[in-house]
C-alpha cells in the first residue's frame, strides 16, 4: 500500500519537480510497470489464500461470486474516477489516493487476521521442517 500511495503522488511530484517530458513518460513507464508486477503478485496470493480458507464444497459458488464482484468493480471505479475528474483537478485526486493509500497501510498491519495467517503459516513451517 505504500508503494501505490508513492506511485500515485509521484505522478504530481514527476510533473512539478521535472519539466522534461522524456523523463515523466519514463517514469510513468517504469513505475506503472512496476506496481502492476506488484499487484499481480498480490493477486496471486490473494487467489491462493482464497483457495486455502474456502471449503472445497462451496469453492465454486464462492469464486463465481469474487469473480463477479471484481468484474463490477471495474467499469463501477472507471465510472467514478470519470465523474470526479470532472469535478475535481486531476492532480487532487492523484494526491489524495496516495495519501489514503499510505494512511491505509498501519490498519494492514495492524490486522489482527493477517496477524494469525501469520502466525498460523509459521506454525504449518515448523511442523513441516520437523517431518522432514
Amino acid at each position: 500500500c505504500i508503494g501505490i500511495g508513492i506511485y500515485y503522488i509521484g505522478f504530481i511530484v514527476c510533473e512539478s519537480f521535472f519539466g522534461n517530458l522524456v523523463f515523466r513518460y519514463v517514469y510513468v513507464a517504469v513505475s506503472s510497470f512496476v506496481c502492476d508486477m506488484v499487484i499481480s503478485l498480490f493477486s496471486t496470493y490473494i487467489n491462493v489464500e482464497f483457495v486455502k480458507k474456502i471449503d472445497e464444497a462451496y469453492l465454486a459458488r464462492a469464486a463465481g461470486i469474487m469473480s463477479a464482484l471484481s468484474m463490477a468493480s471495474i467499469p463501477l471505479a472507471s465510472a467514478l474516477v470519470g465523474l470526479l475528474t470532472a469535478v475535481v483537478k486531476l492532480e487532487w485526486l492523484f494526491s489524495v489516493t496516495g495519501i489514503l493509500a499510505i494512511a491505509m497501510c498501519p490498519f494492514f498491519l495492524r490486522s489482527k487476521v493477517l496477524k494469525e495467517e501469520k502466525e498460523s503459516a509459521n506454525i504449518q513451517e515448523t511442523q513441516f521442517e520437523c517431518t522432514v
